[in-house]
């Protein structure tokens, strides 16, 4: 079973998102889509996303491509680089960012030394150890652009 690969952007003009933007591709017709993620989010603005091709929105310095990370919130929502997540293990929560680069790992509850990988996760290695556990709860509670604010103070 393969992960499904799909990318938003954030539009720095705009000030929006626009999703599945790895549809764009010359002669494609679906060319990126306006519609919110899910029904919760307000109705998209009229503006109709058309870049030629996924090589030209990667190399838009307007757009921020951010990627689908494979996994869900405890509410089903999909996590994208750079969404806001509440993390809760053993009670204890936690506000993080989701970002893709190397990041560490702490092994063993951190008793050990720090382990360092290339991938999806957080800046605290305590949490990126527990971040596939069953005893961590995950929800995505906003993202870097539309709810900056709730990043304040970290």
């Amino acid at each position: 079973m393969g992960r499904e690969i799909k990318f938003r952007a954030w539009d720095k003009e705009l000030k929006r998102m626009w999703w599945n933007v790895q549809t764009a591709y010359d002669g494609h017709d679906g060319h990126g889509t306006p519609e919110p993620r899910d029904t919760a989010l307000p109705d998209p603005p009229d503006e109709y996303f058309s870049p030629d091709s996924f090589g030209s929105v990667l190399g838009d310095e307007n757009l921020v491509v951010e990627q689908f990370t494979g996994l869900h919130d405890k509410n089903g929502r999909e996590i994208y680089e750079g969404d806001i997540v509440k993390t809760t293990i053993y009670e204890k929560e936690r506000i993080h960012e989701i970002k893709f680069g190397k990041l560490s790992s702490a092994t063993n509850g951190g008793e050990y030394s720090n382990s360092v990988f290339v991938g999806f996760g957080v800046e605290d290695a305590e949490v990126n150890e527990y971040l596939l556990s069953e005893e961590t709860i995950i929800e995505v509670i906003g993202n870097r652009w539309e709810n900056p604010e709730l990043l304040e103070g970290k």
